[in-house]
């Protein structure tokens, strides 16, 4: 299936800082039809959250980073309020939802075409978790050893290596 990946981070250093996104498995220049059943849906949300007085908008001054995230990535730092705690509670649960009926609903990737979608996932989840500028946080935190066994960890570089045999893709 091409169903994009869920992300979702959260985080708290002086505020709240949230990122839910839908991780493009297409681009989205060339492949309109991923872009208006995945991210059209989630536009009006991203605009309205753009304009909410109660969030800034966090901007990575990674370039990858940037270039990682969909155009409807809703990434945020707020104050830890009732009202922004049950914003990002009812953001979460919509994406989520979102999310599992298209994988409910997804139709399975050709055969032909799932070992360069997978090799695609994990170049994309290695390289995203490898250059995350918040290892350089999670180093003076954790020490380097362990921030690497994280960060490999996250992309998956510790799992028996994908066959593609019971991976619905």
């Amino acid at each position: 299936m091409r169903v994009p990946h869920l992300a979702f981070e959260l985080g708290t250093v002086q505020n709240i800082f949230f990122y839910m996104d839908y991780i493009p498995r297409a681009d989205l220049l060339t492949d309109l039809e991923s872009l208006d059943r995945y991210y059209e849906p989630l536009n009006q949300t991203f605009l309205t959250l753009q304009a909410d007085p109660r969030l800034s908008s966090f901007t990575s001054k990674s370039l990858y980073v940037r270039q990682f995230q969909s155009p409807i990535s809703l990434c945020y730092t707020c104050c830890a309020t009732e009202d922004t705690l049950k914003l990002i509670r009812t953001l979460a649960h919509e994406m989520l939802d979102r999310w599992l009926t298209w994988v409910d609903e997804a139709e399975a990737v050709p055969e032909d075409e799932r070992a360069a979608l997978a090799e695609r996932d994990l170049f994309v989840r290695r390289t995203s978790a490898e250059r995350d500028p918040g290892n350089k946080l999670a180093v003076q935190m954790l020490g380097t050893q362990l921030t690497d066994k994280l960060v490999r960890a996250l992309w998956g570089g510790d799992r028996a290596p994908h066959t593609g045999k019971a991976d619905r893709t």
